[in-house]
């Protein structure tokens, strides 16, 4: 049943099991939620993962909250599957391949696997030796100069498998549908990419984090009001301004939208990898 008004939200993740702790007050995991009604399109909440009601651990809160939750889609800043040449003997789809991953034991301090066993569980099958291979959505946004990460690399140097095992045990978790898999029309799960977005843009992809990056984030946040219709208060201004993880998952928002409105700016390709591999959301 469509949501009256729309609403899209944006989450921006993470891969490290200290970032979904319950105590921790500086977690980089952020949720953003936008309402549209006509052509107005409104900033109403801005906050870290730990403030979510409910009972149990941050992970659990955010996986019952987005099973159950009234949106019209919700995107998410992290990789839906793996190449498509890992599929075979013991996953033949993505709905199988959720399901090993659900099935990996965890301690009582996990949320989902490590980086390195879910390579592990992935890889076993595979006879030959690789090292950062990454999936035809992937490989488009490299080829524009967007750097990305493999996701069932687990070794040194920005590790993509942590990242996948989080948010692909997350989405068996929640249960609920996701894009392309399934329609837009069903308030699905999507993955974004908000540095593939802002180049997209024509905005700063890289060097808007850390304060260093104050000015790059200044000029993003101005072009969200002004060219992309976002209504921001003062308070959720200062925090993008302040703080790049906020501002991704504010980004995220307009990857769920670019799904539900018919506004993609990359179309799917061709090709059916995608049934195996997903998709990244871009809005026009």
């Amino acid at each position: 049943m469509p949501v009256s008004p729309r609403k899209y939200v944006g989450i921006d993740f993470s891969g490290s099991q200290a970032k979904w702790n319950p105590n921790v007050h500086a977690s980089n995991i952020w949720i953003a939620e936008v309402d549209e009604r006509a052509a107005s399109r409104t900033l109403t909440k801005l906050y870290r993962v730990q403030e979510l009601p409910g009972q149990g651990r941050p992970f659990a809160r955010i996986a019952a909250w987005l099973s159950n939750g009234k949106f019209s889609a919700a995107a998410i800043d992290a990789p839906f599957s793996i190449p498509w040449w890992f599929f075979g003997q013991e996953f033949g789809d993505h709905s199988e391949l959720l399901a090993v991953v659900n099935n990996l034991p965890l301690t009582g301090a996990q949320d989902f696997p490590s980086g390195a066993d879910f390579a592990a569980s992935i890889r076993a099958s595979i006879p030959f030796a690789f090292s950062k291979p990454l999936r035809v959505t992937e490989s488009y946004w490299r080829g524009r100069r967007v750097e990305v990460r493999s996701t069932v690399w687990a070794g040194e140097g920005r590790p993509g498998a942590p990242f996948a095992s989080a948010c692909i045990k997350l989405l068996a978790t929640v249960d609920r549908q996701a894009w392309p898999w399934s329609a837009q029309e069903i308030s699905p799960l999507v993955e974004a990419f908000p540095a593939a977005q802002l180049r997209h843009w024509g905005l700063p992809s890289s060097q808007y984090n850390r304060p260093v990056g104050q000015a790059n984030r200044t000029a993003i946040v101005s072009a969200l009001k002004t060219k992309w219709g976002l209504q921001v208060n003062d308070s959720f201004t200062a925090t993008m301004h302040a703080n790049a993880d906020a501002l991704d998952a504010v980004l995220c928002c307009y990857a769920a939208r670019a799904v539900v409105q018919h506004q993609l700016g990359v179309g799917l390709p061709p090709f059916d990898v995608w049934r195996l591999e997903g998709w990244i959301a871009i809005h026009k």
